[in-house]
């Protein structure tokens, strides 16, 4: 099962653009960051499932065991004393018993052959789906490094050119707030409890009344109430940049910003209304690992 943790899809009504070098691998981390995903919840499914075939073979094992001692015994027993009675109804009974249980050890041996057939199989598919999730993680990091270079190179034009754009500020943003990540930007599987978590942002650990900060400038162009997280702002950065901040509620002293405000960097935007924090970065309608931008390592 693959659960996706909050992720804001009102941006997707941006303008359309042009496919830059850059946007173009963001768009294909977000399809490898979904994809490794779904083959870690199918890793997960078989891996319970080798888990779950190992137990009902260890369990007729033991009832073959049980049988073979069974059978052992009958031949020690002599097979013509069950048909050595003088009663005819006697002699049609001890058949009957000897008949199921012959049709119930033949079932048990089919059965035993058949799972050992499917763990084998599970095994192979384990196997191959192992070598998937390597894949995927060593081209995840084969794009994380292309979009690095691609960033770098605009970010020197972007200079060059005097224009103004949020990646001119990558590796200087300071963090929204002061709090422990819980759940990172990408996939993350619960292997206690059965599914993969997918995350687009960062989920902070905080504090209630935490002052919560704008990364960069740009003007406020969302605030609504939504549910569980109060209070969601978006800010709209240079350059078709945004950040979402879920999870405030305004201060006594002071009132949470219009939409239509400008912002400046590090302005406190509100506070935290209670003891999670979501955070979004996001590029046109594309969301970006926001670790990657700040200037505090996580």
């Amino acid at each position: 099962m693959i659960k996706f943790f909050f992720s804001f899809l009102m941006l997707s009504t941006c303008l359309g653009y042009a496919a830059t070098e850059s946007v173009q691998i963001e768009q294909q981390i977000i399809e490898s960051v979904d994809n490794l995903a779904h083959v870690d919840a199918e890793k997960m499914q078989l891996e319970q499932k080798v888990k779950d075939l190992e137990s009902k073979i260890r369990e007729r094992k033991k009832v073959i065991n049980q049988r073979a001692r069974a059978l052992s015994y009958l031949q020690r027993f002599q097979w013509g004393g069950l048909l050595s009675s003088d009663e005819p109804y006697l002699i049609e009974r001890n058949l009957k018993v000897v008949d199921r249980l012959n049709k119930y050890d033949i079932a048990i041996f089919k059965e035993y052959k058949i799972s050992l057939k499917s763990l084998a199989s599970a095994r192979i598919n384990l196997v191959d789906t192992q070598k998937q999730l390597q894949a995927i993680v060593a081209n995840l990091q084969s794009q994380q490094s292309e979009l690095s270079t691609a960033d770098n190179q605009r970010k020197q034009s972007l200079v060059a050119t005097n224009e103004n754009s949020l990646l001119k500020m990558k590796g200087e943003l300071t963090r929204p707030l002061v709090g422990l990540i819980t759940l990172p930007f990408g996939s993350r599987p619960d292997k206690q409890n059965q599914y993969v978590l997918v995350s687009k942002g960062l989920l902070f650990k905080t504090e209630p009344g935490q002052a919560v900060q704008a990364v960069g400038p740009g003007v406020l162009i969302f605030r609504d109430h939504l549910a569980h997280w109060r209070e969601t702002l978006i800010v709209r950065h240079d350059d078709n940049y945004y950040s979402v901040y879920a999870g405030i509620m305004k201060n006594q002293k002071s009132e949470l910003k219009k939409v239509q405000s400008s912002v400046e960097k590090d302005e406190v935007l509100g506070f935290t209304s209670g003891t999670e924090f979501y955070f979004e970065l996001r590029h046109f309608e594309n969301p970006i690992n926001p670790a990657l931008w700040f200037k505090e390592s996580l």
